[in-house]
């Protein structure tokens, strides 16, 4: 919830820009965060419910850093997409690659917890003792 509450703030600021490009632009970074906030907010909830269960104070702090830095690299591609009318791909593609290292190392992290990614094209499923996330879409920015 706290990620849609973001994300809305990101939408607000950068429609109030007014810039024809930028409105053409919209729409594929909207899809894209709301994709990724999506995600993140579901890894964050089946964390909370695998640390109520067993609880790890050291690796539950690792992990809620590690979810912390993916959301604020997430939050730094917005912000640099703010001057989309002048953004290249090759910044966008730059804008983006902080997110993707930092999922990556959440990945990682989260892997012995039962969480891991699927495809491109496979969806979010909840198993016993396991989560599969699917791949965000701010990975193939």
């Amino acid at each position: 919830m706290k990620g849609i509450k973001h994300l809305m703030v990101i939408i607000t600021l950068l429609t109030s820009m007014g810039c024809a490009t930028l409105i053409d632009f919209l729409p594929k970074v909207v899809a894209t965060v709301t994709d990724a906030v999506l995600i993140i907010d579901e890894i964050e909830r089946f964390v909370d419910a695998f640390f109520s269960v067993k609880p790890d104070p050291v690796l539950q702090a690792k992990v809620d850093v590690a979810i912390s830095v993916t959301r604020q690299a997430l939050g730094v591609a917005l912000r640099t997409t703010d001057g989309a009318e002048h953004l290249s791909k090759q910044e966008a593609d730059a804008a983006f690659d902080q997110f993707r290292k930092a999922y990556a190392e959440l990945l990682i992290l989260l892997k012995p917890l039962g969480i891991v990614s699927a495809g491109r094209n496979d969806l979010l499923a909840a198993l016993p003792g396991k989560l599969i996330v699917p791949e965000p879409l701010a990975l193939r920015w």
